[in-house]
């Protein structure tokens, strides 16, 4: 599979590419900014300093919410709608609102993989409504990945989105796509068509998502701060 084989990727990632140069530089600051606070901290208490070694890598939860935070504060100062995602989602992110698409920003597992939160029914939610068909055509939403190394080091953007699979019982599952990192917003445009841009997309494995009870489902419908609404 290659992205040419998902023409309404194309399509969004064509619709929101203006943002994805803003969006790659806050994250890539508030990695920068999480990198210096902790260096920091680890000088003034004399604390051993982050090596190549994962024992004495940075703490992981911190340096995510750095990220984000530092990341949001940079969105909204050039005028974005963002807000942090709700406070039960582990690897908590960012929803930024652009044109008319809400974009979902996460922070990716430690192998590059989607975070799954099984205990959050509006985490299920999301991930059910990329995985669905209708996703593919009509949702104005989109889902991103960044990828930071464990020594604070941004390293881009991914986005995800429901691919066909015979092997899953819901006959999709998630296919995950690695952007160029990117910076200048000239430089992306038209960038999706181009004839070199025939990137290969990696079919994420099956991930164990618990369906939503009626109950569930119902009541994140009625949600107007869900971002699913």
């Amino acid at each position: 599979m290659n992205l040419r084989d998902f023409p309404h990727i194309q399509a969004a990632l064509s619709d929101v590419y203006p943002i994805l140069p803003s969006l790659t530089r806050a994250l890539d600051e508030g990695a920068t900014q999480a990198r210096t606070t902790l260096d920091s901290l680890h000088a003034l208490y004399e604390a051993p300093a982050a090596s190549s070694g994962r024992r004495n890598a940075y703490d992981p939860w911190y340096l995510s919410h750095t990220v984000r935070y530092v990341a949001r504060l940079h969105l909204m100062h050039r005028g974005y709608d963002t807000e942090l995602e709700l406070d039960d989602v582990a690897n908590s992110g960012l929803r930024v609102r652009y044109k008319s698409r809400a974009i979902y920003v996460r922070k990716a597992t430690a192998d590059g993989g989607v975070p799954i939160v099984n205990n959050s029914e509006i985490w299920r939610g999301i991930m059910q409504l990329i995985l669905s068909e209708e996703f593919a055509c009509t949702s104005p939403k989109l889902m991103f990945l960044y990828h930071v190394t464990p020594f604070a080091f941004f390293e881009g953007l991914s986005v995800v989105f429901g691919v066909p699979s015979k092997r899953h019982q819901m006959g999709r599952v998630l296919g995950c796509l690695r952007l160029p990192n990117l910076v200048e917003s000239d430089a992306l445009e038209g960038l999706w068509q181009r004839e070199e841009s025939n990137w290969a997309v990696e079919a994420l494995s099956d991930l164990p998502i618990d369906p939503l009870t009626a109950e569930e489902d119902s009541e994140l419908g009625q949600r107007d701060d869900s971002g699913l609404a």
